[in-house]
């Protein structure tokens, strides 16, 4: 199967629709990426990028085709920009895309405009038109400080009901969001349950590297703020494990606090 991916982000972006596609091209599908210039999460253009440099690329079998985009920067406005300049240039870029895919899936984070690309291909080759929901707007907005009611809120609400009405199927990252779209986006369509698949980072947790030292101090605090970076994961993880086992079946639950380090 030709299958047609948009998703603002993609390799060497860290995010799982790098796996899914790489995954998809194992099993013999022809996979062609939609998606911008890389700039996440630092919001800088990798140098790599720039003065229209590898515009397209072959991934591990991916046929990829990067528009131009606005890098995410510092600041609420300019990340606005880096969303719609996206949306905005991958709309003219997918004009000159070859129309033989069979399936267009849109990998949707945030923001959902992301999606309109793969919208205007359906419309042009009806083609049915995927979209996997893993960031719920106009949710997302809230959490970042929109207030429900506002009348920022309620346009992003009428957009994005309108954009998850145009799909063929959605598939969720979360049950809940599943309710989210009968109840509140009034989508009756087909809807799939497909929960986020752990990454392989976590297969071989060791939980006998926490001291049990660590174990009895943190059992008696009610919560916990586990300042993280990435190159200590594994023992962050074996902590998290190592805790929450020691517990059984108490009914006092820990509260952990993630907090992102440098």
């Amino acid at each position: 199967m030709k299958i047609l991916v948009v998703c603002q982000y993609f390799y060497p972006e860290q995010f799982s629709v790098n796996d899914i596609c790489f995954e998809l091209v194992k099993q013999g599908h022809q996979i062609t990426v939609l998606t911008g210039l890389p700039n996440y999460p630092i919001g800088k253009i990798d140098k790599k990028y720039r003065w229209f440099k590898n515009r397209y690329e072959d991934i591990n079998g991916v046929d990829v085709r990067r528009s131009w985009l606005l890098g995410r920067g510092k600041g609420i406005a300019r990340l606005v920009l880096n969303y719609v300049s996206f949306a905005i240039s991958a709309l003219v870029k997918s004009l000159f895309l070859k129309k033989d895919f069979d399936l267009i899936l849109v990998y949707q984070l945030s923001p959902v405009t992301m999606a309109l690309p793969g919208i205007m291909l359906k419309k042009i080759t009806g083609k049915p038109l995927l979209i996997y929901c893993y960031d719920l707007w106009p949710e997302s907005v809230v959490s970042a400080g929109v207030k429900p009611g506002s009348k920022i809120y309620n346009l992003i609400y009428r957009m994005s009901k309108w954009i998850y009405h145009q799909a063929d199927e959605v598939f969720v990252s979360s049950k809940r969001f599943m309710q989210y779209f009968n109840h509140v986006l009034g989508y009756q369509s087909c809807i799939t349950y497909l929960p986020v698949y752990a990454d392989t980072l976590f297969d071989n947790i060791d939980n006998s590297i926490v001291p049990e030292s660590y174990v009895k101090i943190l059992k008696n605090q009610e919560k916990f703020l586990l300042f993280t970076r990435i190159n200590c994961i594994n023992f962050i993880i074996a902590i998290i494990l190592k805790i929450v086992h020691s517990y059984n079946n108490s009914l006092n639950k820990p509260c952990f606090i993630p907090v992102k380090g440098i």
